[in-house]
């Protein structure tokens, strides 16, 4: 089934590279998505998803990783600070909020 823009299967082709720093490493850059090496259950390697989210230097390269060009519809925050993972507290937290929200809808 298509998404909203009419593609299919936009994850698992490569990592995709961006341009936010990696917070656990300020030298690297955050890849997100998977490639085809991982999975989508997560069963080996990583699981592939619009969130999954690692470091890498960018000296480093392979056949799993590539970039696509964009541009923002907006201006971008320069106060960013770079990707952060959610704690599971705080996941767990925003799904109690979600689904508070679908109770009151």
């Amino acid at each position: 089934e298509p998404n909203d823009f009419g593609l299919y299967n936009m994850l698992g082709n490569t990592w995709e590279w961006c341009a936010t720093k990696y917070d656990r490493d300020k030298e690297q850059k955050v890849l997100r998505g998977g490639s085809y090496i991982d999975s989508v259950d997560g069963s080996f390697n990583h699981i592939v998803t619009t969130n999954t989210r690692m470091g890498n230097s960018a000296d480093s390269a392979g056949t799993n990783t590539g970039f696509r060009c964009a541009k923002s519809l907006h201006k971008r925050n320069k106060n960013n600070k770079g990707y952060r993972y959610k704690s599971q507290a705080q996941l767990q937290q925003q799904q109690q909020q979600q689904q508070q929200q679908q109770q009151q809808q």
